[in-house]
C-alpha cells in the first residue's frame, strides 16, 4: 500500500503483480487499472468510473479480479469485497463483512480475505458455500502468504518474548499444516510462500534479515542479510522455480538473493567452521539501485529473464536479469510513468 501523501501526487492507492508475473494491477482513486507486461506495456482492462480502491487482486491470468474500496462511502466500503470480470464488465458477486477487508490473496483453488482478526478461506469454485474462517492474533496490516493449499499469517505467542511467529493453514484438510515458525524477535512485517508451498520466506519489522524454511518441517534453509540499518520491507516474492528471493524496501533498493545452495567442493576452507545458515547471512548478492528515492515492489518475470518494479513516484522499471546477477545493475532497459494523469499515453520508452 502506497503513502496517502504520495497517492495525492500519482493517484494510486495500491499496486501488485498478479501470480504468474505478466500482470500488474493499480488500485486508484478513481478505479483500477490492469497493465500486461509482456511482449510489451499494454493497458488491459481501465475503470475510472470514480469509485475509489483500496486494494485490487488478479485471478492468475484470468479476466477475474477482486475489488476493495476506499471506504470513502458506503458504495467503495472497505467491509464489501467485489469480483469483477473486467471482459464481460459484470460483477459475479459480493461479499460484505461487519469489518474492513484489508488483503486479497488467490490462488486457482482458493480466494482468501484477510481481516484484521480473521481469514475467511473460500474455495473458488463454491463461492455460495460458506467460508472456512480463521481466528487470528491482531493484524492490523493484513499479512498473509497464500499457495496451493497453505495460508501462512502472524501469530505470536503471548506470553512469549519473541514476537516473530508464524503459523501456517492446509486449507484442503482444514487444519494446522506443521508447527508454527519463530524466525525473528520482532512482528513480523511480510510473508511470502512460494508456488510449490514447499518454501516460506519471512521478514520482521527491523527489516535487516530475511530467513526462509522449508515446510513442513520448518527447517531454516537461508538467512539473508539485506542490510545494517532497519528498513519497511515492501515486497517479498519467489521467483516461478524457486530459485530466487526478490526484495524490495522503503529504500530505493531492490535485492536479489538465489535459493541454490553452494556446492561443499567449492566452499573455501574457512567455510567449514561457519555454520551453513549463518554463511549466507555474509554473502553478496545482486543489488538494483532504482532512479526513484521512494518505496517500491518487485518481481521477476516467470522466464527469469527480467526484474519488473513498480515504485510509489508513479513509475515502472524493467531490469535485464542477467545483467543484474552479472554484478549491479543500475539502468533499466525500460521505463514508463504509470501515474494516473499520465494514462493518456501508451507508449513505452526503450532506454
Amino acid at each position: 500500500e502506497f503513502s496517502e501523501e504520495k497517492s495525492r501526487d500519482t493517484g494510486i492507492n495500491f499496486a501488485t503483480f498478479n501470480q504468474t508475473a505478466n500482470y500488474f494491477s493499480l488500485a486508484t482513486k478513481a478505479g483500477y487499472v490492469v497493465y500486461s507486461i509482456s511482449p510489451r506495456l499494454e493497458k488491459f482492462h481501465e475503470d475510472n468510473g470514480g469509485c475509489g480502491r483500496s486494494v485490487v487482486e488478479m485471478f492468475q491470468d484470468t479476466a477475474l479480479i477482486g475489488l476493495i474500496g476506499t471506504g470513502e462511502d458506503f458504495s467503495v466500503s472497505q467491509r464489501k469485497v467485489f469480483l469483477f470480470n473486467m471482459q464481460s464488465e459484470e460483477v459475479i458477486c459480493s461479499f460484505s463483512y461487519p469489518t474492513a477487508v484489508i488483503a486479497l490473496k488467490f490462488s486457482e483453488e482458493r480466494l482468501v480475505f484477510v481481516m484484521e482478526n480473521e481469514i475467511h478461506i473460500h474455495d473458488s469454485e463454491k463461492l455460495s458455500e460458506k467460508p472456512v474462517v480463521l481466528q487470528t492474533p491482531n493484524n492490523p496490516n493484513g499479512i498473509c502468504a497464500h499457495a496451493r493449499q497453505l495460508v501462512a499469517y502472524p501469530c505470536p505467542h503471548p506470553d512469549k518474548a519473541e514476537k516473530g511467529t508464524v503459523a501456517i493453514y492446509d486449507c484442503k484438510n482444514q487444519e494446522t499444516y506443521c508447527r508454527s515458525i519463530t524466525g525473528h524477535a520482532e512482528p513480523i512485517a511480510a510473508l511470502a510462500l512460494n508456488s510449490r508451498g514447499d518454501l516460506l520466506a519471512t521478514v520482521s519489522t527491523r527489516g535487516t534479515t530475511i530467513r526462509v524454511f522449508s515446510l513442513p518441517d520448518g527447517k531454516e534453509e537461508f538467512a539473508f542479510r539485506r542490510g545494517s540499518y532497519p528498513a519497511e520491507i515492501t515486497s517479498l516474492s519467489f521467483n516461478q522455480d524457486s530459485s530466487l528471493l526478490c526484495v524490495c524496501s522503503e529504500k530505493p533498493t531492490v535485492h536479489i538473493f538465489s535459493l541454490v545452495k553452494t556446492d561443499p567442493k567449492n566452499e573455501s576452507y574457512f567455510a567449514g567452521y561457519i555454520p551453513a545458515v549463518l554463511s549466507t547471512v555474509w554473502d553478496d548478492h545482486p543489488r538494483i539501485r532504482i532512479p526513484d528515492a521512494a518505496k517500491s515492489i518487485a518481481t521477476i518475470s516467470s522466464n527469469n529473464r527480467e526484474v519488473y518494479v513498480i515504485t510509489q513516484e508513479g513509475n515502472f522499471y524493467v531490469y535485464d536479469l542477467e545483467l543484474v546477477r552479472a554484478g549491479n545493475c543500475d539502468t533499466p532497459t525500460t521505463r514508463e510513468s504509470i501515474r494516473i494523469s499520465e494514462f493518456l499515453t501508451d507508449s513505452v520508452s526503450y532506454l
